[in-house]
C-alpha cells in the first residue's frame, strides 16, 4: 500500500502568504516524506499574494491542488469544506502557519499501515500512554490528528456545522471517535 494512496492532505489558508512560505519551506523540503503526495490547499479567496505564492509552488510541484473558496467563509468553515473534501482512507488538515519535524514519521506511516483509527501526529505531554482528556486537548491543535475518513458521518459534519461559532469544528470529530469507540494512536515520539 502506498501511503499517498490512503492519505489526503489538505491545507487551509487565508492571507497567510508569509507563514504559508515557512510552511512550504518544510512540506516541500528534500527531508519531506510528504513533499510528493497530492496536496490540496484549500483557499479562502486570499487577497494578500497567497493565490500567487501558491501558484509559483505548484509550477515546481504538480501534486499540488489549488482550490479556492468564492468567498472568505471564515476559518472554521474551511476545515468543514476540508472534511467534506476527503475522498481517501484518512486525512490530515494542515494549517498555514505551523511547523513540522519530520523525525519520527515512520511511526506515523506505521500506523497507518497497521489501519489505527486516529493517529496523534504531535503531542507536548510525554510518553505514548495518555490518558483520554489529554489526548483529546492534543487534538485541539488541528493537525495534531490524522484521521480515517470513515469516521466523518453526517452527524459529524452537522455538528460541526452546529459549533462552528462557539467551537472548534474539529471537535465534532473528536466527539465521534469518543462516543463510537474509535481508537487512538499515540506515538512514543513525535
Amino acid at each position: 500500500m502506498s501511503l499517498e494512496n490512503v492519505l489526503d492532505i489538505i491545507l487551509i489558508t487565508y492571507n497567510r502568504r508569509g507563514f504559508l512560505e515557512n510552511t512550504f519551506e518544510q512540506i516541500f523540503a528534500e527531508n519531506s516524506p510528504i513533499k510528493d503526495f497530492p496536496i490540496t490547499i484549500l483557499d479562502n479567496k486570499s487577497n494578500d499574494g497567497t493565490y500567487e505564492l501558491i501558484q509559483e509552488y505548484k509550477k515546481k510541484f504538480p501534486n499540488i491542488n489549488h482550490i479556492v473558496n468564492k468567498r472568505n467563509i471564515g476559518g472554521n468553515a474551511n476545515i468543514i469544506r476540508a472534511f467534506e473534501l476527503v475522498s481517501k482512507k484518512y486525512f490530515w488538515i494542515l494549517c498555514d502557519d505551523d511547523n513540522y519535524d519530520w523525525t519520527h514519521w515512520a511511526e506515523i506511516e506505521q500506523a497507518i499501515m497497521d489501519d489505527k483509527d486516529v493517529i496523534l501526529t504531535e503531542h507536548l505531554t510525554p510518553g505514548s500512554d495518555l490518558p483520554i482528556e489529554v489526548i483529546v486537548n492534543e487534538l485541539n491543535f488541528l493537525p495534531a490528528g490524522i484521521y480515517k475518513s470513515e469516521i466523518i458521518s453526517d452527524d459529524v459534519i452537522h455538528n460541526a456545522y452546529v459549533n462552528i461559532y462557539n467551537s472548534l469544528p474539529h471537535q465534532a470529530l473528536v466527539a465521534e471517535v469518543l462516543n463510537k469507540n474509535y481508537k487512538f494512536f499515540v506515538p512514543e515520539h513525535t
